[in-house]
């Protein structure tokens, strides 16, 4: 069984691995660590990740790091037949780690190309 004392150290052992992460280069803060999980389970046409984090500085869920708060774009041929939730829920099973551990919030905008047309697509990549 944990104790109090273990547990919080394996959770910040996990926070400080997603802090560190690492792809045989440079460490990566959580906007690129999100970029690259998001590109290689989806391979979208259009990904846009904004940090928000010092939009909400002071307020609850705010953890200081300034990386706790993220919108998203993802325009991907991925999403063709499923359901608005089911993206959702995609693309939390993709980050489920980073949102347990770090990020408060995730605001999304998940789109086929069909949806918002190829040529808006292309432009806006």
């Amino acid at each position: 069984m944990y104790t109090r004392h273990s547990i919080i150290m394996l959770r910040a052992a996990a926070f400080y691995k997603i802090l560190t992460y690492q792809k045989g280069r440079k460490s990566m803060g959580m906007t690129e660590i999100i970029e690259e999980k998001l590109r290689s389970a989806l391979n979208p046409e259009v990904l846009e990740v904004i940090n928000e984090s010092a939009q909400h500085a002071g307020h609850a869920g705010h953890d200081g790091s300034g990386e706790s708060h993220f919108r998203i774009r993802v325009v991907s041929a991925a999403f063709e037949g499923v359901s608005r939730v089911e993206r959702q829920r995609r693309v939390h099973g993709i980050l489920q780690s980073e949102i347990s551990q770090q990020i408060h919030a995730l605001s999304m905008k998940l789109n086929t190309p069909a949806e918002v047309g190829v040529a808006n697509c292309k432009n806006n990549s």
